[in-house]
């Protein structure tokens, strides 16, 4: 059975330039386990709190080369089970300005969902068949990242994943 933890994400601003996609979250398996991503939600606004067009949320994986972090902050893993052992694996967040903090990494991107929220609504992306998880192997080098775009320059952003081990 799979462990399962929750990376809560960190509040992001798009690109300045509209429909400009940039990385907000890069996921890395830790050396001893594969990680899977089960779910993740996106949620977000422009800085006048009016209604927004989508933002987009892509769900990517890079298969030669993981997204490097220069900024930004770890989130840790929250085991959704006290008795799980700790989380294995890891995630980059970007606070601030997406885009340079993170490196994107190579060999894809391949797209495994996209998502879209406005201030009303958001919708969470879930894979139900835990076999068809989009996974990376323990101690390879791949990531799999969240790619965000939006209408609205400098929208503030949000998205936290629910990952497998």
């Amino acid at each position: 059975m799979a462990c399962f933890y929750s990376y809560p994400g960190s509040l992001f601003t798009s690109s300045s330039t509209p429909n400009t996609a940039l990385l907000a979250t890069a996921l890395k398996a830790g050396a001893t386990r594969n990680v899977g991503v089960k779910s993740f939600t996106g949620s977000g606004r422009d800085t006048a709190r009016t209604n927004l067009n989508a933002i987009q949320y892509e769900l990517i994986k890079w298969t030669s080369t993981a997204t490097a972090i220069n900024t930004g902050s770890t989130v840790v893993g929250a085991p959704t089970d006290p008795g799980f052992q700790a989380a294995k694996s890891t995630m980059f967040a970007c606070t601030g300005q997406g885009g340079t903090a993170l490196t994107t990494g190579t060999g894809g991107p391949i797209v495994h969902a996209t998502i879209s929220s406005s201030l009303t609504t958001s919708q969470p992306w879930t894979e139900y068949n835990p076999d068809a998880l989009p996974t990376i192997e323990g101690a390879a080098t791949m990531s799999i990242d969240i790619r965000i775009s939006s209408p609205i320059a400098s929208a503030l952003c949000f998205a936290s994943v629910l990952a497998a081990e």
